[in-house]
């Protein structure tokens, strides 16, 4: 009696603990998320700069790619336009002084020029992402943009100041963060200073953008359960395995084709992971790599054992059940 009620009891807590997973799984599916500081979050066409000044160059940023396995991360930058500079449109501004884009650009074109009369559309803009894909899923990422803006209408082009606005485009499977940095102020200086470096920097038409980029609690989770499912899947084929070897259970062919099942479907699920990421990572070489290796080694063990049987003579099913065939 004792043994069906703890039995019922490992039964109960093992179905709680799936439909807790799921679940939670469920709840976390919108867990990709996007923030912005405040100073992003204004519109500077609406409420003009923060000296006061009606005539705005400002850009619009939105995310469009974040792809760690190639270091790759996308935006498009849109023009808004405002006072003498030009006015705001659906999808960019018209330009009504001539103007020139300037960006630190990790690949592609970095320079972007409008004339007057011109419909100022979205720029993308490639920038290079920092971080390590090997640490996936745990991995976080940097991400850095510098931009200048200037006017052309002259052959000694001047400064316009520039200032940003961030359109919070949530990115599928990450935890984006984005702020304003100061290109010229050293990392270890005050606060006080940095932000006040920030203002004169755009003042004069220069603004840095960086973006802290982390793996969405909804992926973490589902590579964890993976990771689990693995583990378990494992320690099963274990115990199947030891139970072989001691002589309770045969080594039959049922048992290699579940340990062979088992160990081809580790690949598929391993390709299964959020975000496809490469090779080698620590999931990997945490769960992955020696999961396969400890299948392999229980293959190898059954197969043996199957090999070595002494009841293979199936023309004497009775002796061959009860134990060694009879010489």
């Amino acid at each position: 009696m004792a043994k069906k009620h703890f039995k019922r009891i490992g039964f109960a807590a093992g179905s709680l603990s799936v439909l807790a997973a799921f679940l939670l799984l469920l709840f976390s599916a919108g867990s990709s998320t996007y923030a912005a500081t405040p100073a992003l979050d204004r519109d500077y066409t609406k409420t003009g700069t923060p000296t006061g000044g009606k005539d705005v160059v400002s850009l619009e940023l939105a995310v469009t790619n974040v792809d760690p396995n190639s270091s790759a991360f996308a935006i498009i930058a849109t023009p808004r336009l405002a006072g003498s500079y030009g006015s705001v449109l659906g999808n960019g501004s018209l330009v009504e002084t001539p103007l020139q884009f300037v960006f630190d650009a990790y690949s592609g074109q970095g320079r972007w020029s409008n004339d007057v009369a011109e419909i100022a559309g979205g720029m993308d803009i490639a920038l290079k992402l920092f971080g390590d894909v090997r640490d996936y899923p745990f991995d976080r990422y940097n991400s850095y943009l510098i931009s200048t803006a200037s006017d052309i209408s002259t052959k000694n082009p001047a400064q316009t100041g520039l200032y940003m606005q961030d359109s919070k485009e949530v990115v599928p499977g990450f935890k984006v963060a984005s702020e304003l940095f100061s290109v010229s102020a050293d990392d270890k200086a005050s606060k006080k200073l940095i932000a006040s470096t920030i203002e004169r920097e755009q003042v004069i038409g220069i603004t840095g953008v960086k973006w802290t980029i982390e793996r969405s609690f909804d992926t973490v989770l589902t590579v964890l359960l993976m990771a689990l499912l693995m583990i378990l899947g494992a320690v099963v084929s274990t115990l199947i395995t030891i139970a072989i070897i001691r002589g309770k259970r045969p080594p039959s062919l049922n048992s290699l084709g579940w340990l062979a099942a088992f160990l081809f479907a580790m690949f598929s699920l391993r390709t299964q992971l959020p975000g496809n990421p490469p090779n080698g990572i620590l999931f990997d070489l945490w769960v992955f790599y020696p999961v396969v290796l400890v299948l392999v080694l229980l293959i190898a063990v059954t197969v043996t054992s199957w090999i070595l049987r002494d009841d293979w003579d199936m023309a004497n099913p009775v002796v061959a059940i009860r134990g060694k065939r009879d010489e």
